[in-house]
C-alpha cells in the first residue's frame, strides 16, 4: 500500500531553477529568464507531475499511463521510476529520439507507432488503454493539480522580489500559462500567451468563444513539436477566457532567433521552450521589465547546433 505521506518522502522535490537577468540596453528593458531546462528531466513538466502524483491515491490502480509530446512523459516516467510504479507513455510517431530515449531510460513502457501521428490520437489511445488495464491516466495540462504544481516556479520568482510588468508565456495545451494567470504572485502584471503559427488553438478558441480544434499546418517533425497541440484543454481555456488574456503568434524563424539568442547566455532551449522569448524579440517593447519562462531543453543536439551556428 502506498501512503501519500510516504510518496512525498520518496520522490525528489522539484529543483529551484535559476532566474537570469538580461539587460536589453537598446530598448531599455530588463528581461528575466526562468530557466527550466535545468529542472529534473529537462523541463518544467516535472513540477506538475510531482504535485499530481503526491496528491493521488495510487492504490486503486496497477500503474500509470499518459500521453505526451515528450517532456510530460519524461516527468511521469521519472517519478514512477523513483517509486517503482509501472508506467506507460504514449507519444506521437515523430517524437524526437532524445525524448524517447529519456523516457525509456526511466523504465517506462513506451507506445509509439505510425498510427499515432498526433498528440490527440495518443490521448485517446492512452485513455482506452487505461480503462482496459486498470491504470490511472495522468493528463498533460488539463488538470487542476498539474497546473497547481507548475506554480511552484512562480513562488520561486516571487522570492527574488523583482519587479515584472509583462510576461510572455508559450502555449501548447495551456497548463503553464494557466499557472501563471492564476498565481497570486502575478495578479498585477500583463500576461500574453504565445502560440506557434499553424498551431494556434488557444487564439482561435478565444476568438470563437469556445474550444476549437485546429488542423495543425506544420510538419509533424517540426522542431517545435512540444506545442503541436490541436485542441487546448478545457481548464486552460476557461482560465484564459476569464482572465481576458490575449494571444500573440510567432513563426518557426522567430523561434530559431530566440534559441540563438538564448544560446548566448548558455541556455539550450528546445523550440517549444523559446516561444515567449521569440515574441519578446519581435516586439517593440521599451522601458519594461519582462518575464519569459524557458520551459524545456530537450532538443536533438544536431538540430540545436544547426540553429545556433
Amino acid at each position: 500500500m502506498i501512503e501519500l505521506q510516504n510518496l512525498k518522502n520518496k520522490i525528489l522535490k522539484p529543483l529551484i531553477t535559476p532566474l537570469i537577468k538580461v539587460y536589453d540596453k537598446k530598448n531599455n528593458n530588463i528581461l528575466y529568464i526562468k530557466d527550466e531546462t535545468v529542472q529534473y528531466t529537462g523541463a518544467f513538466k516535472y513540477r506538475g507531475v510531482y504535485n499530481k502524483i503526491i496528491n493521488t491515491d495510487l492504490n486503486k490502480f496497477d500503474g500509470v499511463i499518459t500521453a505526451s509530446t515528450g517532456n510530460h512523459g519524461q516527468a511521469v516516467a521519472n517519478i514512477c521510476n523513483q517509486i517503482n510504479l509501472k508506467s506507460f507513455v504514449v507519444v506521437p510517431f515523430k517524437t524526437p529520439q532524445i525524448k524517447i530515449q529519456k523516457i525509456q531510460n526511466n523504465n517506462a513502457n513506451i507506445i509509439c507507432n505510425d498510427t499515432l501521428t498526433e498528440y490527440e490520437e495518443c490521448v485517446n489511445f492512452a485513455k482506452r488503454f487505461a480503462k482496459k488495464n486498470n491504470l490511472i491516466y495522468i493528463p498533460s495540462f488539463d488538470d487542476v493539480e498539474i497546473i497547481k504544481g507548475h506554480q511552484s516556479m512562480l513562488e520561486e520568482i516571487s522570492k527574488k522580489r523583482v519587479k515584472i510588468n509583462i510576461a510572455y508565456c508559450q502555449i501548447g495545451g495551456g497548463g503553464l500559462i494557466s499557472a501563471l494567470a492564476t498565481s497570486k504572485y502575478f495578479e498585477n502584471i500583463e500576461i500574453y500567451g504565445v502560440e506557434l503559427e499553424g498551431a494556434e488553438s488557444m487564439k482561435i478558441s478565444l476568438e470563437n468563444n469556445k474550444i476549437s480544434a485546429v488542423n495543425i499546418d506544420l510538419p509533424k517533425n517540426s522542431f517545435c513539436e512540444g506545442v503541436l497541440v490541436s485542441k487546448i484543454g478545457t481548464i486552460p481555456f476557461n482560465i484564459l477566457k476569464n482572465k481576458q488574456i490575449k494571444v500573440k503568434l510567432v513563426n518557426e524563424q522567430d523561434v530559431k532567433n530566440a534559441i540563438k539568442f538564448l544560446g548566448k547566455y548558455g541556455i539550450k532551449s528546445e523550440g517549444a521552450g523559446a516561444l515567449g522569448v521569440a515574441q519578446y524579440l519581435k516586439s517593440n517593447l521599451k522601458d519594461s521589465s519582462v518575464l519569459c519562462i524557458i520551459s524545456g531543453g530537450n532538443i536533438n543536439q544536431n538540430i540545436w547546433e544547426e540553429i545556433v551556428r
